[in-house]
């Protein structure tokens, strides 16, 4: 492991690791050690164009001294160079993480939360669907269950675009003034070269399928479900956000919206009414899971 970063105080610590995949590939990730013995673990899950190593002030404000925090880089982001070549993939690589996680860190799956923003709330939810991971909790970040591409019919220009060219990569139309209202963070975010600026096509489509997908089945998701939405969202449909939640069956779900953040809610002005609200739901599930053993 690695030495990463230490604030002044001497209380942050954050180190480097990695897991081998189902198919060999290396998947990065970081954690912070607790302060003591500690049996519960927050994992978080970048956006797209995104990697671990811009939430590590995140993981250092949420304060969380008695968890254990981890930070994925997701297949094609990152350190976790191999590329990113399904939106399936992505989701067998989230449950791997999810049960590496608590088999290498004696971390019951029940004492975990997850923290899942954008594309990855959507992979997410795709994968405690599938995989039933009795987690204690999971917070989605504006979650894509639409995308906003701004060009009429362009899901249907893709698809096209996709049967002749298959294999194609395109750019991501997002810039950091999108993202967020803070100048210092959007310069940043476009002067970064660690974050793919580009996206398999094949992926963003599955990515759309699996955002329909996830709309239809929330009646049958029951893991206690907190959603933050950016009201000022300029790529994800808050519209659809406000509909997963309502339809969703889980005890405890709550949602709240932030109306003036954009997309990239973890770098914007109110962050930290943003990680209280991620830290108190958090901690309140895992003191419900501890009254449940």
């Amino acid at each position: 492991m690695h030495h990463l970063k230490e604030n002044a105080a001497g209380e942050f610590e954050q180190f480097e690791q990695s897991l081998k995949a189902n198919d060999g590939c290396d998947i990065h990730f970081r954690l912070s050690r607790p302060a003591a013995v500690s049996r519960h673990a927050v994992l978080l899950f970048h956006r797209g164009h995104e990697h671990s190593g811009r939430l590590g002030e995140v993981v250092r404000d949420l304060n969380l001294k008695d968890t254990w925090l981890f930070a994925w880089d997701a297949r094609g982001h990152g350190k976790s160079t191999a590329p990113l070549r399904s939106f399936d993939q992505l989701v067998i690589d989230a449950r791997q993480f999810i049960a590496h996680i608590s088999q290498a860190y004696d971390i019951p799956v029940e004492n975990i939360s997850v923290v899942a923003h954008s594309f990855s709330a959507v992979a997410l939810i795709d994968c405690l669907l599938k995989y039933k991971h009795p987690i204690s909790s999971l917070i989605l970040l504006a979650p894509t269950f639409s995308i906003n591409l701004f060009v009429p019919g362009a899901w249907s220009i893709l698809r096209t675009l996709h049967a002749v060219t298959p294999n194609i990569s395109i750019p991501s139309y997002v810039s950091g003034r999108m993202l967020t209202r803070s100048k210092e963070e959007a310069l940043r975010y476009d002067q970064d070269q660690s974050i793919t600026r580009t996206i398999p096509l094949s992926v963003l489509l599955q990515l759309n399928e699996a955002g329909v997908r996830a709309l239809e089945q929330a009646q049958q998701f029951n893991v206690p479900t907190l959603v933050l939405t950016a009201g000022n969202d300029l790529v994800a449909g808050v519209s659809e956000q406000r509909q997963f939640f309502n339809s969703l069956c889980s005890e405890g779900k709550a949602m709240k919206t932030f109306p003036a953040v954009r997309h990239d809610m973890f770098h914007e002005l109110e962050r930290d009414d943003l990680l209280r609200a991620i830290k108190d739901y958090a901690l309140a599930h895992f003191a419900a899971s501890k009254n449940n053993q």
